[in-house]
């Protein structure tokens, strides 16, 4: 689903929404909200010790994280934000003596306290609300910021802790039935090789094994050409120019060259990818110049497991010498 239809579903679901409504809109935490939900176009979240807030921030149609240098945002979660806020109905009211916040967890984390800061802005209107305990199953304790009155109301909508978990987290997703060939090459030179001879085969070889050696188990090059399937990111930063340790060229039955560049820093890997497709091969080509133009750009930190496929040495893939 892409960026912009993800945000049209939000006029919908909220415009849906407000006809069930219509009824209780007295008991609604933010009645206006609706109305210019779909104008938002900065969103923050605070927490106790932040030093300033986490921003999500729409740029043109994009919703970007820009301490990520505005790598694209996850809309998915943000959405879900978005209408936990615009749906929020008051079940009952709390206190409002601020001597009794910190039992709610809904004093201001700008000062100390507890709770979680979300505000919603765009052109002439911003909504600050801090989120407290949860309570009674699904709902939270909620207070708005300025105000005395806190509230139970019935949305405990999950909020992302930290930059990268607000990252659209999809890079790559190539099956593993595409995949003809791999390459593994170490800085040192040693170099690993898995293929097929035909499409049809159902298990990879992998080639010159080192004399008197043995694989540990027969189907370990079914995993490393596997690595770009539902390939996702746990970071992501703007690409370095540095040298790899290793380098990982996998070859497709269609004529698709992906190669990830691998580098090391801090015992962290960070993995940039460029994609070439055969010269006359239009499917091929035009994929590959959508994919190049998301990634060329960015370095990213890959989930552990996957991060080891792309890496592969002889001596993690064969069997232990006597």
């Amino acid at each position: 689903m892409s960026i912009v239809v993800a945000l049209a579903l939000l006029l919908v679901v909220l415009q849906g929404n407000e006809i069930d409504r219509m009824d209780t809109a007295e008991q609604l935490l933010f009645p206006d909200f609706k109305s210019v939900a779909n104008r938002i176009d900065n969103f923050s979240i605070q927490r106790l010790g932040d030093d300033e807030a986490l921003a999500i921030h729409k740029i043109d149609d994009r919703w970007t994280v820009p301490v990520r240098d505005n790598y694209t945002a996850d809309v998915g979660k943000l959405r879900e934000l978005i209408i936990a806020l615009a749906d929020a109905r008051i079940v009952e009211e709390k206190t409002s003596n601020p001597a009794y916040y910190s039992k709610l967890g809904v004093d201001d984390p700008a000062q100390g306290g507890n709770g979680t800061k979300l505000t919603a802005s765009g052109v002439g209107f911003s909504y600050t609300l801090i989120l407290g305990n949860r309570a009674l199953g699904d709902f939270r304790y909620s207070r708005i910021d300025g105000e005395d009155m806190s509230f139970l109301i019935d949305q405990n909508p999950a909020i992302p802790v930290s930059a990268s978990d607000w990252l659209l987290p999809n890079i790559i997703d190539i099956a593993v039935k595409r995949i003809q060939k791999v390459s593994i090459v170490h800085m040192d030179g040693e170099t690993i090789v898995i293929a097929k001879d035909e499409e049809e085969q159902s298990d990879f070889d992998v080639l010159n094994i080192p004399k008197g050696r043995e694989l540990s188990y027969a189907t370990v090059g079914n995993g490393i050409a596997g690595a770009l399937g539902n390939l996702t990111l746990r970071d992501v930063r703007r690409r370095t120019e540095s040298s790899p340790i290793v380098t990982t060229r996998y070859e497709t039955w269609d004529g698709q060259t992906i190669i990830a560049e691998v580098v090391s820093e801090d015992e962290q890997y960070w993995v940039s990818f460029s994609v070439s497709a055969t010269v006359g091969d239009s499917t091929s080509g035009e994929e590959s110049e959508t994919i190049n133009e998301r990634l060329a750009d960015w370095q990213y930190q890959l989930p552990e497991h996957k991060a080891k496929l792309l890496t592969q040495q002889w001596d993690s893939i064969l069997k232990p010498q006597d």
